[in-house]
This record gives C-alpha cells, sequence and structure tokens, in this order.
C-alpha cells in the first residue's frame, strides 16, 4: 500500500465535537532531560537537529525517527533519499513540506562506526527518553489537527501506549488530533512494500 493511500479520506478535520479542551502538557515535567547526559550529546560529527524554532503551528505535523546522514548534515528533518520520496508521495496527495511542521522524535544522527565510517543504527530508549524533552516543546507550539508519524519508533516515542500497529488512523486524546501512522519512508525506499 502506499503511504498516500493513508490519507485517502483522511480529511483536515477532527471528528471530536469543537468544544473538547486541549489538554495540557508541562514540559517542566521533563526538566533535567534534553541534552545534558545524553550519550549522542558531543559526538564527534553528530549535529543537534532540533529546529523547535522553525514549528510554525500548521495543521499538519510530520513526525520521523532520527535524523540520517544527509539530515545531519543539512541540520534540517526529512532532506535525505527517505525524505525525498517521502514528499513526492505527499505531493502526490497534494500536501507540500511547506503545509507541514516537521520534526524527529530523536534529535541527533544515531550512529555506529563500522570500518572507520558512521552508520545508521536504532535509537536507544536512552536517546529517545532525552530527546522527549524537545518532542514535548514541539508539541507545545502544536497548532495541528492530523499528524502523521512514520515508523513504529517514532510512533511509540510521540503516542506511548495510545499506539496501537493495529490502529494506524485513530483520535488522540493526548495531542487533541487525528493520528495516522505509516511505515517510515525507508522501508518503501529497501523494497519493504509494493505499490498496488
Amino acid at each position: 500500500m502506499k503511504f498516500s493511500s493513508l490519507l485517502s479520506g483522511t480529511e483536515i478535520e477532527t471528528k471530536k465535537s469543537q468544544t473538547s479542551k486541549p489538554q495540557k502538557r508541562a514540559v517542566g515535567v521533563l526538566e533535567g532531560l534534553g541534552c545534558n547526559g545524553c550519550p549522542l550529546d558531543g559526538q564527534p560529527g553528530i549535529f543537534k537537529v532540533i529546529n523547535i524554532d522553525r514549528l510554525k503551528g500548521r495543521k499538519i505535523f510530520v513526525w520521523a525517527q532520527a535524523p540520517g546522514y544527509t539530515e545531519n548534515k543539512n541540520l534540517i528533518e526529512l532532506v535525505g533519499k527517505s525524505g525525498k520520496w517521502f514528499w513526492a508521495e505527499m505531493g502526490r496527495a497534494g500536501i507540500q513540506r511547506s503545509d507541514c511542521d516537521v520534526q524527529n522524535v530523536v534529535r541527533c544522527w544515531p550512529t555506529l562506526e563500522e570500518d572507520g565510517r558512521l552508520k545508521d543504527r536504532a535509537p536507544s530508549t536512552v536517546e529517545i527518553k532525552h530527546c522527549a524533552y524537545y518532542t514535548e516543546q514541539a508539541l507545545q507550539k502544536s497548532k495541528a489537527v492530523v499528524h502523521l508519524v512514520l515508523g513504529q519508533v517514532a510512533a511509540k516515542a510521540l503516542l506511548s501506549k495510545e499506539y496501537k500497529k493495529s490502529d494506524p488512523i485513530f483520535w488522540s486524546e493526548r495531542l487533541q488530533a487525528k493520528v495516522v501512522c505509516g511505515d517510515h519512508p525507508a522501508f518503501f525506499l529497501r523494497g519493504g512494500a509494493t505499490q498496488s
């Protein structure tokens, strides 16, 4: 199934009453986390891709896992091969990057050194926990009515107990918005799916 088909019939509106009150999120709860003490902080060649200041309160919020090599180099989310593929697919659905706020649940490139080169690896739970501080800051600025979440790592980090693999499209009480969970674009690039 193509990612754009997940958006079919998903209007940028909520099915909940407009009288629902958004739940307050306390950034202070995560005080003491963030970069301080994170295993990725200060690693040679690893840069922070936080970009909270780029959030504009757009109606669509896109969440990915972590920066890759190209994102680390350019200090912006979803601009590598996976990002280019993703934005092309979104364009087919009539959605442009400029329509979306974009964040990763981990703000530094998780790597391991192999043969003298840095290679991608999945982020650790400790790294995700440290970056939860920035995720909460991003959510404070959010005015999204739809959150598109790319991959299980991002879904579990962002949605916690609300995430159920069997229910990829649902209303989130925590986010006060519709959530659409899909596979990470790398899944499609590596041949994990076929077009239908």
